[in-house]
Formats: C-alpha cells, sequence, structure tokens
C-alpha cells in the first residue's frame, strides 16, 4: 500500500529536480517532503529501493518453495504425508525425511537420510487409513492421532517421527 504512494512521489521529485536550477536543490529548500515519512525525497527513494529489494527477495523465496513443491510432488505423487525423523541417541543414523506416497496403486515409504542424501525405498501395504506395513518384513508403521509416524516391528514400538507441515 505503502510503494505505490512513495514511488509516485519519487517519480514526481525526480521530474521537479530535474527542470530546477541547481540552486533550489533539495536540501536548500526543503520544498518537496513524503506526506507518509515527513523524510526528504532522497530517503524516500532509499526506502521505495528497500522496499522493492525485500518484495524481490520475498518473491523469490516465494517461488524456490512452490519448485520445491512441485518437485517433491512429482517424485512422490498422491503425498499421504511427510515426517521428520530427529534423534541425538543411538539412532541418529536414522535422521531423516520420510514420506508415504501412492504411486501406480502401489504404497511406498521414502527415507531420505541426512548424513549423506542417501534414499531408501520400502513397498508398504496399506492396512488401515492409520496403518502401513512394510512388505516382506514385520515393521510397520501407524500414522498416531498427532499426526506424528511411529515406526514398530513385532517386538514392539522403536521409533517416533515428527510431521511436517
Amino acid at each position: 500500500k505503502l510503494f505505490p504512494i512513495l514511488f509516485i512521489i519519487a517519480i514526481a521529485a525526480y521530474f521537479y529536480l530535474g527542470k530546477s536550477d541547481s540552486s533550489n536543490s533539495l536540501e536548500e529548500k526543503h520544498i518537496l517532503k513524503n506526506p507518509i515519512e515527513n523524510s526528504s525525497v532522497e530517503d524516500s527513494l532509499l526506502l521505495i529501493q528497500q522496499e522493492r529489494d525485500a518484495f524481490i527477495k520475498d518473491s523469490l523465496l516465494l517461488i524456490e518453495k512452490e519448485i520445491e513443491r512441485i518437485a517433491e510432488l512429482e517424485k512422490y505423487p498422491n503425498l499421504i504425508g511427510k515426517w521428520k525423523c530427529y534423534n541425538t541417541n543411538y539412532n541418529s543414523v536414522l535422521n531423516s525425511i520420510v514420506r508415504i506416497y501412492q504411486k501406480d496403486g502401489v504404497y511406498y515409504q521414502s527415507m531420505v537420510f541426512d548424513r549423506d542424501g542417501s534414499e531408501s525405498n520400502l513397498k508398504l501395504k496399506k492396512i488401515s487409513e492409520t496403518r502401513y506395513d512394510n512388505v516382506g518384513k514385520s515393521d510397520y508403521n501407524i500414522i498416531n492421532k498427532n499426526g506424528d509416524l511411529e515406526f514398530w516391528d513385532n517386538q514392539g514400538y522403536f521409533l517416533t517421527c515428527k510431521k511436517v507441515e
């Protein structure tokens, strides 16, 4: 809302100063003031440049995030959920981003490991809306009531990964 007003003031000041003689400097006469900021045109121009730079930076970040989201959806279609595993104990080797997704009618679990960026993909069998069993193993995953992903096997609970929004 502020940007267009300051931009118009800056353009008007530029044309006004361009037609004035050298003795009519802005600092000497204090003629043009920004009514919003009550500052000089130079200050207004600096503010406009800063706002423009911030807008461009924010826009580029939004575009980058959208590109990442689209790339993720292409790689992991029909994404059921995404979770972050983070441990500081002996399980830190499992620190990763975990995704459960469906591709061509088959469910998969992807783990992209923090340590080296490698990826593990396992086939899953959907047992219910919240339970997915690893095909050929006794391991299974449960999405708990908080939306977090729990890892279980025939010996019991093993690990929980936090939901990523």
